[in-house]
């Protein structure tokens, strides 16, 4: 999401919530029909259309909360980066939808493989960002590399399995307070 959209998209949900409470300053409830509107438009504004993770910008202010609360509760926090090697090549060889379809296997299976309060969303075209909270470098490590194990290329049955992903991968770790 370009800045520019996400000031529209902030600019849009700011209007909905203040119509929202214009009702109450009225003495009436809150429009019954934009609050569904209402949870599209937030939704929207998070989470990636093509793979369902958190978009990049939710991704990093969630990320600052919880380094922040790793760093104050002294626990450590593990933050990997999943690169998809070769992603060009099945855009221009398969198309498109074929590409969408690799983003979105991997999306559904990192979700399989993560615990439920990992945090993980794509941060760029063919990258995706995790963070692995109580976490250190030598116990996400092993998480990535499951990541890493799975074959993507038959998530979509025309890329064929000479074109099979691979993953590449960086993982770091913010120690707790008073840790080497």
């Amino acid at each position: 999401m370009t800045r520019g959209q996400e000031s529209d998209s902030a600019a849009m949900d700011a209007r909905v919530a203040d119509l929202m409470h214009s009702d109450r300053r009225h003495g009436s409830a809150p429009s019954t029909r934009l609050r569904p509107r209402h949870a599209q438009l937030v939704s929207a504004s998070r989470i990636d259309s093509k793979t369902g993770l958190l978009n990049a910008a939710t991704w990093q202010r969630e990320a600052a909360i919880e380094i922040t609360r790793a760093t104050r509760k002294h626990t450590p926090v593990a933050v990997a980066i999943l690169h998809v090697d070769h992603f060009k090549k099945v855009n221009d060889t398969y198309g498109h939808l074929a590409g969408d379809a690799v983003l979105a296997a991997i999306a559904a299976t990192a979700r399989a493989l993560l615990r439920e309060y990992d945090i993980i969303g794509r941060f760029g075209g063919e990258e995706f960002a995790i963070i692995l909270p109580h976490t250190n470098v030598a116990e996400a490590t092993p998480v990535t590399e499951r990541l890493r194990a799975v074959p993507y290329a038959g998530s979509r049955p025309s890329v064929q399995s000479r074109d099979a992903m691979l993953i590449g991968q960086f993982c770091t770790s913010v120690p707790a307070s008073g840790s080497a």
